[in-house]
């Protein structure tokens, strides 16, 4: 098992009550990103992610591009996140897009330690993204 660490901690700002139960029990998914240059981009993607009601979690890995995101697939589909990605660059200046990579249950993407939950993509990690795997 490998933890990912968010190194971009002051994007972890805003959050949402979180059900472990619940959250465990949803799905989660790795997106690759085009289009972000910054942390403020970062952050943007982040918190349209988040304010999609049924996504719970949102990791960006700025420097790698990519996203992951635990979400209920009852309340909120895939393609629902792809188009909040590229809603966030809604200031004629930016362009955000996303792809699926790989689309997990969360319970085998996400452990809970110290009452927090933490990202452990499970080995094969998705190939075209080893930085963000340590």
């Amino acid at each position: 098992m490998v933890l990912h660490f968010d190194r971009l901690r002051h994007l972890e700002r805003l959050g949402k009550p979180l059900d472990l139960e619940a959250l465990l029990g949803g799905s989660s998914v790795y997106l690759s990103l085009s289009g972000l240059d910054c942390g403020n981009c970062a952050a943007r993607v982040r918190e349209a992610l988040l304010s999609l009601d049924g996504v719970w979690l949102v990791r960006v890995f700025l420097w790698e591009r990519v996203a992951l995101v635990a979400f209920d697939p009852e309340r909120v589909e895939v393609g629902q996140l792809l188009a909040a990605v590229a809603e966030a660059a809604n200031d004629g200046i930016h362009s955000f897009r996303a792809e699926v990579k790989e689309t997990r249950l969360a319970r085998e993407t996400l452990r809970i330690s110290g009452g927090k939950p933490w990202w452990s993509w499970p080995a094969p990690c998705p190939s075209d993204c080893p930085g963000a795997w340590s």
